[in-house]
């Protein structure tokens, strides 16, 4: 269970995961093996998974792909998705009209566009619909 100072370390390296152990330890009021045991401790037991980069919307194009499928297919096309998807994407199996949604990063619209082509020509996938991010807030 999180309490409050992993919270807010958790929330520190959210908004930059490369800030210092030192400078987190000094906003928190603690030090800063304190901080770099429960970083420690955090990815040991899964709750952080990996510190990442986040490139400008200059460098790469980002979409929300909404996939229909034959649910007997799911498993297997989110496999298949997994094995071919873009520089960072994340897939998400969901409730609702769709049965997949993914966030695809790719570095131009045509790489995009190629892979929400592969997509759909996956056996049981029935449509896809695909949101071009504009803005990341």
């Amino acid at each position: 269970m999180l309490d409050e100072t992993d919270r807010a370390i958790l929330e520190a390296l959210k908004e930059n995961s490369r800030t210092p152990y030192l400078r987190i330890a000094k906003e928190l009021g603690i030090s800063e093996g304190t901080v770099r045991k429960r970083v420690k401790s955090m990815k040991e037991n899964g709750t952080i998974l990996k510190f990442s980069t986040e490139l400008s919307s200059k460098l790469q194009f980002d979409t929300v792909i909404c996939i229909k499928c034959d649910p007997k297919k799911t498993q297997e096309i989110i496999e298949k998705i997994s094995k071919t998807r873009g520089n960072k994407s994340f897939i998400f199996e969901v409730t609702g009209p769709f049965d997949i949604i993914m966030h695809a990063q790719m570095q131009n619209a045509e790489d995009m566009n190629n892979l929400i082509d592969d997509i759909g020509k996956l056996q049981g996938v029935k449509e896809t619909e695909s949101f071009t991010v504009m803005k990341k807030h």
